[in-house]
């Protein structure tokens, strides 16, 4: 007769939790990028690693290390063909590609340590996305890191209000032992006589970015999460909703708009109905609330002719177009253009010089991975039209499609908060893919 022992020995290994090191398993780990990315003003460096010394950074290096290990002892389980996973190496490849370029050419000593960084943030981003993407979790893990970046996104829009409501930055007053800031200057800024927030990123545009990528999904949350109280469900789109309005950035009301109508394009007819009923009413509130701030808002759009940062973005397509056909195909190197030659505030014609149309070609192809992963098949995953995994399917959906636009605005891969909110969303994308099929 066999033993206990023996039976154990040929039970088969259970797929499950991905297990990184004992009791630490790939969702505690992105939870920890989350707390670094939301809680570390992004401003802040490792002195003696420089512009490689972001903490988020380097977690997402650390990432990419945690992802291979998970690789080889869940080969298996991990086998299934993944877009999101294609998409994020063929972008590393092209990155490669373009950095190798511009090593068999003479750089000057800053372009060339530029170039050495360009390849580590790009891989902290690819890291973030493989990791998520692989997660081979139980069911309801993936919620759960889901409600933990709309816990975090909340909590930097309530920070982002109380900066616009007392006009200080607030985040000087904490010190972070080891850290030094990368920028002489405080993110808050003003615009129009209203304070212009930035909670703990480097500027508003990264505040904005990564509120209006998080808040489709704070969002279906409060929509379809019914077995959490109504307070738990609607508190976090209330915060990042109120932050957005009084963000005093046409990006975060673009972001906005796209995520909500993405999703009312998905929803049930009721909360549609419900949801179209309620947005005069926050319109209505800020006006009342915040006297002059829908003057404000329409001022910049109206005016976005003679605004400098308008002028500067569609000045930058000539010199976008001048070095893409010095280096059309694989570019003149990752992070090689300097900010000294021009700030293009636009990540797309950025990526169209440093890694060329190759490159370029293979962001917007993770970008269209990522859409396509999360979208949710035909029929509902679970009985009922109003089904929460469905619905959060299409909320990623949004927050891509957010994202991609929002990307035209400002240089991405320069904002730590931002891009590593990005390479979180497009992952879950990659994992809710492998999670439901």
């Amino acid at each position: 007769m066999s033993s206990p022992a023996d039976a154990d020995a040929l039970r088969p290994a259970a797929v499950g939790r991905p297990r990184i090191v004992p009791h630490l398993d790939a969702v505690t780990a992105l939870s920890v990028l989350i707390v670094l990315l939301c809680a570390v003003p992004s401003s802040l460096r490792v002195e003696a690693l420089g512009g490689a010394g972001a903490p988020s950074g380097l977690w997402g290096l650390a990432c990419v290390v945690l992802w291979a290990v998970n690789r080889v002892h869940t080969a298996r389980a991990s086998a299934r063909a993944s877009y999101v996973r294609i998409a994020t190496l063929v972008l590393l490849t092209a990155v490669l590609a373009a950095w190798t370029a511009a090593m068999l050419r003479p750089l000057p000593p800053l372009e060339g340590n530029a170039a050495d960084l360009g390849v580590l943030r790009i891989l902290s981003f690819c890291g973030i996305v493989l990791l998520t993407t692989d997660l081979a979790t139980p069911p309801g893990r993936l919620v759960t890191l889901q409600r933990r970046l709309v816990l975090a996104g909340a909590l930097v829009a309530l920070l982002g209000l109380a900066q616009f409501v007392t006009g200080e930055a607030l985040v000087d007053r904490v010190t972070f032992p080891g850290l030094v800031s990368s920028q002489d200057f405080s993110g808050v800024g003003d615009r129009g006589g209203f304070t212009r927030s930035a909670a703990t990123a480097m500027s508003a545009l990264e505040y904005t970015f990564t509120l209006a990528v998080v808040f489709p999904l704070a969002l279906t949350f409060a929509c379809f999460d019914r077995d959490r109280s109504l307070l738990r469900r609607v508190t976090p789109p209330v915060l990042i909703g109120a932050a957005l309005l009084t963000s005093v950035s046409r990006s975060g009301l673009i972001g906005l708009a796209v995520g909500c109508t993405v999703l009312l394009l998905t929803w049930p007819g009721a909360v549609r109905r419900l949801m179209l009923a309620l947005a005069p009413l926050a319109l209505l509130a800020v006006y009342v609330l915040v006297p002059g701030m829908s003057g404000t808002l329409r001022y910049l759009f109206t005016a976005s002719d003679s605004d400098p940062s308008a002028i500067s973005r569609t000045g930058s397509y000539q010199v976008a177009a001048e070095f893409l056909a010095a280096d059309p195909v694989v570019g003149r190197g990752f992070g090689t253009f300097l900010p000294v030659y021009r700030i293009l505030d636009n990540q797309y014609l950025l990526l169209s010089i440093e890694v060329g149309a190759v490159g370029l070609l293979a962001f917007v192809g993770l970008l269209a991975a990522a859409a396509v992963s999360a979208h949710p098949r035909r029929g509902p995953d679970r009985p009922g039209p109003a089904d929460l995994h469905r619905q959060l399917g299409h909320g990623l959906v949004a927050s891509v499609a957010t994202a991609a636009l929002l990307t035209a605005f400002f240089d991405l891969f320069a904002f730590p908060m931002a891009v590593g909110t990005l390479a979180l969303v497009c992952g879950m994308c990659g994992a809710r893919r492998r999670e439901h099929g």
